[in-house]
């Protein structure tokens, strides 16, 4: 019977009613962070080229005002005059700042001793590209003032609905990242796209938003298998009261239970079962292994596009999409399907994934 909250838990995070998907990441460890507190003081760190790096950048045009926001994850979201119009990804590349989507071109910035990002160069197929100055861009870094939230007492999780047209913008791009991880056999690349791979942290926020949107239904599901048995287990009993009376209790103990199994998963027996099936799933889309390295991620397109939330049980802006990919120039018959969803500081995540088998002709 002590497994039973953890199945729970399960069930709500990977989806209800769902065999674990393709690369969910169950068996992915972000780290353990164990903070340590202590009365020495200790001496201010400096901070890394990377942690400098994040931060807003403006620029303004004749036509308007274009904002950069690089973000702790690597990733960048575009804004013209106030409205999101992109998301991409942004790396150090030695002393540079390179930003793009994994594909040609990528643009090329450097830091000024300011804090300041000027863009210096692109590397498309052809190589690298460098701009004189006159065409170099500077984008100056701006201090942003946190939004105060008022409190309303239940610590609840709160986001900005999204528009249909930035979802789509989203998954395309989340997408492409995703049949790049699976046409190069790069399990970890996709795993990076799935909620269960942020860090402990922002983990937590997420699996206690789950946790407590769905309280209730919990709540039911316990006691309808309490009515069940002729003879009621006692330590069942004691469950569905501690949930009924002290929730957060509950779910403090099941969490470090799951980043426990995190860290003690990522290299062990349950990883590279994982990588196994993510394997046995990949073949499900009928590309020749020879033929793999001639799939086109620019030609990877959303065929299917649910313009609702489809997620209910998750507290966040989410979406479901079909996905069909080309080699040579030729329609991959079967698709890729995912629920995907929007996560505060992460961007565009995959709760679910899935090799979908377009049924075979009726024979007459």
């Amino acid at each position: 019977m002590k497994a039973l909250i953890p199945i729970l838990i399960g069930l709500l995070v990977v989806g209800c009613g769902k065999t674990e998907p393709l690369g969910s990441g169950n068996e992915y460890n972000a780290g353990l962070a164990i903070d340590q507190n202590t009365t020495t003081a200790k001496p201010v760190k400096e901070l890394t080229l990377e942690e400098k790096i994040v931060g807003t950048y403006e620029k303004k045009f004749d036509e308007g005002t274009m904002k950069l926001v690089l973000l702790g994850n690597g990733t960048v979201e575009k804004y013209k005059n106030g409205e999101k119009t992109d998301d991409f990804e942004w790396k150090i590349v030695g002393k540079e700042v390179h930003l793009g989507d994994g594909m040609p071109p990528v643009s090329v910035g450097k830091i000024e001793p300011n804090g300041d990002l000027t863009a210096i160069a692109e590397i498309d197929g052809g190589g690298r590209k460098d701009y004189s100055k006159e065409d170099q861009m500077t984008f100056k870094k701006i201090k942003v003032e946190p939004k105060e939230t008022p409190s309303n007492g239940d610590d609840k999780i709160t986001y900005d609905p999204v528009s249909d047209e930035e979802a789509i913008t989203g998954a395309d791009r989340l997408a492409r990242v995703c049949v790049k991880a699976l046409a190069g056999k790069n399990h970890e690349l996709l795993l990076q796209q799935n909620p269960n791979s942020l860090p402990d942290e922002d983990y937590k926020q997420w699996a206690k938003a789950i946790w407590f949107v769905n309280l209730e239904r919990m709540k039911k599901e316990v006691s309808d298998m309490l009515k069940v048995f002729e003879d009621p287990d006692p330590e069942m009993k004691a469950i569905l009261v501690k949930l009924q009376t002290d929730p957060d209790k509950v779910f403090d103990d099941d969490l470090k239970q799951q980043l426990e199994m995190r860290k003690l998963s990522k290299d062990g027996p349950r990883m590279e079962t994982a990588k196994k099936e993510f394997i046995s799933e990949r073949n499900k889309l009928t590309v020749a292994e020879s033929d793999w390295g001639k799939v086109d991620v620019s030609k990877v397109k959303i065929v299917r596009f649910r313009q609702r939330n489809v997620m209910k049980e998750i507290p966040f802006p989410n979406r479901q999409v079909e996905v069909t990919l080309e080699v040579d120039g030729r329609e991959i018959k079967n698709t890729i399907r995912m629920e995907i969803v929007k996560l505060p500081r992460h961007g565009w995540k995959y709760t679910y994934l899935e090799i979908h088998l377009k049924p075979r002709n009726p024979k007459k």
